[in-house]
């Protein structure tokens, strides 16, 4: 693939030095510069078909394009919410929404987390700084319990797999949509 697919690199610190996050289909807009990689990849291996698969290829893209305005547009009142992720995986979702969580559980690998990491975003989450502290299928519920333990902030389970939902055309636009309305209804305040 080319530049056009926009990588992000681990971050500083991880084990793996120039490794590349793969996590990069939790962006609709990275999905839509994939879309066309695909379309121009098949279209070289295959010429005889090239129009079919471009004109798919375009119509994703525009889809995906459509989309990403959409989850943008819904978490665009966000930016400055207060919250602690799972593990770093989510950071397309997150940078390409311009969302800046507070802090992560776990590592790109979902290692469980040392006693100094957990009394730093055990702090976080006593400053009042955070209101909603997110789980998931890897991570679990039992370090996001030790966090919001005799707290007000709230909790939800994200998913960046849709493991649970069902396959066919409209699995990606619903993972991406549950996600955003997972992260919305969370982050907003009890009231």
């Amino acid at each position: 693939m080319t530049e056009s697919v926009l990588w992000t690199p681990i971050r500083e610190g991880d084990t793996e030095d120039g490794a590349i996050d793969p996590h990069g289909w939790l962006a609709p807009f990275v999905a839509r510069n994939w879309a066309i990689e695909i379309g121009m990849a098949l279209s070289a291996a295959d010429p005889a078909n090239e129009s079919t698969y471009m004109a798919n290829a375009n119509a994703a893209a525009e889809a995906l394009g459509q989309l990403n305005v959409e989850i943008s547009d819904k978490l665009a009142p966000y930016s400055e919410a207060g919250f602690i992720m799972p593990h770093d995986g989510y950071r397309y979702f997150e940078d390409f929404h311009d969302l800046s969580k507070a802090g992560v559980i776990a590592d790109m690998h979902a290692h469980d987390p040392g006693p100094s990491h957990m009394g730093e975003l055990r702090d976080l989450v006593l400053s009042g700084d955070v209101t909603c502290v997110f789980s998931d299928a890897e991570i679990g519920e039992n370090w996001v319990s030790v966090l919001i333990d005799g707290t007000d902030v709230q909790t939800a389970m994200i998913d960046g797999t849709g493991a649970n939902l069902t396959p066919g055309p409209d699995l990606y636009p619903e993972l991406i949509r549950r996600m955003a309305d997972t992260f919305t209804d969370c982050v907003t305040p009890a009231s």
